[in-house]
């Protein structure tokens, strides 16, 4: 699990999807997302954030986000072809390690092969 999310909140449309939702097969609920977490079940979310203390353990957080971004694409992917449309790649998965104030912006990607990619930019802190 990672330490925040960022989610969409419920818009109309939200709502009526959440209504057409399939149970999620591994945890049988019924749910946007690849979580049992109770608030996020009709919240799908839009970004991940890692969080550890400045300079240590990037690398832990990198993994993290690599396994949990792993079981999102799973989740979206069951959607899609609950749909019918197993043929729609899913969408990149925005993500934010946060170390102190030093943060970076992980884009998540699902390859064709199914393989689990990220690259990384640094966001730089405001001016005080």
């Amino acid at each position: 699990m990672v330490d925040f999310a960022l989610v969409l909140e419920g818009s109309d449309a939200l709502k009526a999807g959440a209504a057409r939702l399939p149970t999620n097969a591994d945890k049988g609920v019924f749910s946007f997302n690849h979580t049992t977490h109770s608030p996020l079940l009709r919240r799908p979310i839009a970004v991940s954030i890692e969080t550890k203390r400045q300079g240590e353990h990037f690398q832990d957080a990198l993994d993290q986000l690599g396994v949990w971004t792993s079981a999102h694409f799973a989740r979206l992917t069951e959607l899609l072809t609950a749909a019918g449309r197993s043929h729609v790649h899913p969408p990149m998965l925005p993500c934010l390690i946060a170390q102190g104030s030093d943060w970076k912006f992980i884009l998540a990607e699902k390859t064709l092969a199914g393989e689990v990619v990220s690259s990384r930019r640094p966001l730089h802190p405001s001016a005080q």
